[in-house]
């Protein structure tokens, strides 16, 4: 073993190297160089060649092994490097989270393979690292993640979305924590990916703050592909990880990371002693007793956290105190920030309103305790984990993911009266004429309606309890195939495309959508990235929820005046009396996933609905669960268990998707007469169900039963 350089020596080395090499900055940068606004594509590429400039210099990763490009050297030594760079232009804004958070984790966690393929890029500046963690709906509770990665072969398909990841724009791989078993509790069913950032599925948009800073970031993921060799730690062991992450985030944040280099980035936003200094200098308050006491106040808060560093740092390193204590450290440092800008405000006065140092670091103080884990989740950790303190009460502590409730989303509850399901098709004169001579529809409600915001040309027809769509792209209007219509059209041709429900507030919808990491959308496929009015029609994204789901309020269109269901006359039993076929209602309509733990998760404990009942079909080749929207209307969620039916065919084609829509009849045998009448086929039939040809009826399965779903209230 190598006799270690000791600290002074060090010192002295380091001292020359940076004089001669590293740029000065200039003064008005103050104590840490890094103005925050300044975060742009050019900034970050001069903290890679910062970065790159440390390494040639032999300067980087002083506390990282050697044998994965570091120095191998103390912390010690790192902190005399960092005093001697003070008024050096250093890569501070890759201290945190890429050398002092995700850079540790793969050190301690990941394989060889990913520690010599990524340890040294990151201390060369050629690779950054960002965490992908938090979620939109999540809040602090980080074990309840939604993002989902399911094992297919040598990769994981991940869908899902993350929110508050600093600087993702600019990272090149994400340590991302993902649920990989939904039937564990919720602790014991996570894993930890080491995801590339710039790679087909990955979508990231830039969240401005109130100082106009765009740092954070929110991400959203569709069938992204992730090698298992990426996996950090174990497949399922992702909370060991992520434990360990949030220990070298606290201690980050708190300001004890020996990885840290150049001092760290303001986080708290408030003014070193220095410009307290100039500032009541600058405003005549320097013989104002009670203006050098604020002064020196905030400079013992500055003292005392130092000192606190030192020795729980120092406890640790010897385990005098528990990994957790690190949670001390992130308390005091969020609280000292905001008494720091508080007193920065006191001093300012009325400056404040024109100077963004005083004014805007104010409006930001409470950054400084929610960056890093929220300081009251500190509190929580320092009474449990380190004063040992019984652990308060958790309602999902060892029950199974997928049982595990995550919000409701009232207004669909509220009202929950189906509007419609889409059936696309090419030819709409040739749909809307089938269904006339087939089922005798009730017209006039929506007849060849032309939406140029989307493109398309639509009808509404009444067939029982069930308004249906026919919908097809606006074939005459240049740009039909980029709209997502069209889109949809040109991968999947005629389907069934997705189901709409009325809602008293769309914006509601979206909120609670937003809050539970589901994307949404309004007319044209424009990303709903703020909370639309109540009266506009909101759209999910079909990956988050199986297929595409719309809500529209009706408020102002006239639409309930005209849809015949809310009319005196209308009669629903009109098709049983008068019809041949003997149509009651529609039963229920089907959507096909891959998982139907994750299908059932977003149906009831997201979107509110109510689980009813659950088979498997021979005659479909399917294993249902049957989920109650509302009050009115049932969506059967179908995962095919064997080959060679229309819902395995469906799926093996188009993945998930809207399957099939499924009619209550009186009798089967005066069905199958009357579709024989109209030249449909019936390829199977069981004791309660028949199933006609898709190819006889415009392209889309249909079905028809003599049975109730279980619990279904209109029965």
């Amino acid at each position: 073993m190598s006799e270690i350089e000791d600290v002074e020596s060090f010192r002295l080395r380091a001292k020359e190297w940076i004089a001669a090499n590293l740029p000065r900055l200039p003064e008005r940068d103050g104590a840490d160089g890094l103005p925050y606004r300044d975060l742009d594509e050019a900034a970050w590429l001069r903290q890679r060649e910062l970065q790159r400039l440390l390494y040639d210099g032999g300067f980087a990763g002083i506390c990282f092994p050697r044998e994965y490009g570091g120095l191998g050297l103390t912390p010690e030594h790192q902190k005399a490097f960092t005093a001697e760079t003070a008024g050096y232009e250093m890569p501070l804004m890759l201290n945190i989270p890429t050398f002092s958070i995700c850079a540790p984790v793969i050190l301690e966690m990941g394989s060889e393979e990913l520690k010599r393929a990524h340890l040294p890029a990151v201390l060369r500046g050629d690779e950054t690292l960002v965490q992908f963690l938090s979620e939109p709906r999540g809040g602090s509770d980080l074990a309840g993640v939604t993002t989902r990665a399911t094992r297919d072969g040598d990769v994981f398909i991940v869908n899902g979305a993350k929110i508050w990841s600093s600087g993702a724009y600019a990272a090149d791989y994400a340590t991302c924590l993902v649920r990989t078993d939904w039937e564990a509790p919720k602790h014991r069913g996570l894993t930890m990916l080491l995801m590339k950032v710039h790679q087909p599925g990955v979508t990231i948009r830039q969240i401005k703050q109130l100082d106009g800073n765009e740092e954070f970031c929110e991400e959203f993921f569709d069938d992204v592909e992730v090698p298992v060799g990426n996996v950090i730690g174990e497949v399922n062991g992702g909370w060991t990880v992520a434990s360990r992450q949030l220990f070298h985030e606290r201690n980050a944040v708190g300001g004890g990371s020996p990885y840290v280099s150049g001092g760290a980035v303001r986080t708290g936003r408030a003014a070193p002693v220095s410009e307290l200094t100039q500032l009541v200098r600058r405003t005549g308050q320097d013989t104002d007793p009670r203006a050098r006491e604020l002064v020196a106040e905030s400079h013992l808060l500055s003292l005392v956290q130092q000192q606190l560093i030192d020795r729980v740092v120092a406890g640790m390193t010897a385990q005098q105190l528990p990994p957790t204590a690190g949670s001390i450290i992130r308390l005091f440092g969020g609280m000292s920030a905001v008494r720091r800008a508080e007193i920065t405000l006191e001093l300012g006065g009325a400056s404040a309103a024109t100077d963004p140092a005083v004014g805007v670091q104010f409006l930001m103080r409470q950054a400084s305790c929610l960056g890093g884990g929220s300081t009251e989740m500190a509190r929580n950790i320092i009474s449990e984990r380190v004063l040992g303190m019984p652990r308060e009460y958790a309602a999902d502590r060892d029950i199974p993911f997928s049982q595990v409730r995550q919000g409701r989303l009232g207004a669909i509850m509220a009202t929950g009266k189906l509007f419609h399901i889409i059936h696309l098709t090419g030819d709409l004169p040739a749909l809307e004429a089938w269904y006339d001579d087939v089922f005798g529809v009730r017209r006039g409600f929506l007849d060849n309606n032309y939406m140029p915001g989307e493109k398309r040309d639509a009808s509404l027809v009444v067939l029982g309890d069930c308004v249906i769509e026919p919908l097809a792209p606006a074939f005459r209007v240049d740009g039909w195939d980029l709209m997502p219509l069209g889109r949809f059209y040109k991968r999947f041709g005629t389907h069934w495309h997705s189901i709409a429900w009325y809602t008293d507030d769309a914006g509601d919808i979206w909120q609670r959508c937003t809050d539970n990491g589901i994307r949404c959308y309004i007319e044209g496929g424009v990303v709903a990235d703020k909370r639309p009015p109540a009266n506009m029609a909101v759209m999910t994204h079909p990956k988050d929820t199986v297929t595409q789901l719309e809500f529209f309020n009706p408020a102002g269109s006239g639409i309930l005046d005209r849809d015949p269901r809310f009319q005196a006359d209308w009669d629903p039993n009109w098709w049983v009396t008068n019809h041949p076929l003997g149509l009651r209602r529609l039963a229920y309509t089907t959507v096909l996933t891959r998982d139907l733990d994750r299908a059932k998760h977003v149906y009831t404990d997201v979107l509110g609905g109510t689980l009813l009942f659950e088979n498997a079909s021979d005659l479909t080749g399917t294993s249902n669960s049957y989920v109650l929207i509302g009050d009115s209307s049932i969506v059967e969620l179908a995962t095919p268990n064997s080959d060679g039916t229309i819902a395995a065919a469906d799926q093996a084609a188009n993945g998930e998707i809207h399957h099939a829509a499924t009619f209550n009849v009186v009798d089967l045998d005066r069905a199958e007469k009357y579709f024989t009448s109209k030249g449909i086929k019936v390829l199977e039939r069981d004791d309660s169900t028949l199933v006609t040809d898709p190819a006889t009826t415009q392209g889309v399965p249909f079905r028809w039963t003599t049975w109730s779903v279980p619990g279904d209230p209109r029965s």
